[in-house]
């Protein structure tokens, strides 16, 4: 029988809930320095892109 080397598995979403720690956290940041809030919603809507893509966008809209 094979030996696994390792285990690879997503504990974002799956063993801990972060949404709403992430969604606070941006929050947080944004209202510093941009002095806004987003939605949930607006939040998820930056799930995906690099970060240096999501700045660029939030600046844009500053």
């Amino acid at each position: 029988m094979k030996k696994f080397e390792g285990i690879i598995f997503d504990i974002d979403g799956t063993l801990t809930a972060t949404n709403e720690l992430i969604y606070a956290t941006f929050n947080h940041v944004t209202k510093k320095y941009l002095n806004r809030t987003y939605t949930p919603k607006e939040i998820t809507a930056f799930f995906g892109p690099t970060e240096d893509v999501i700045i660029k966008e939030l600046m844009s809209n500053k």
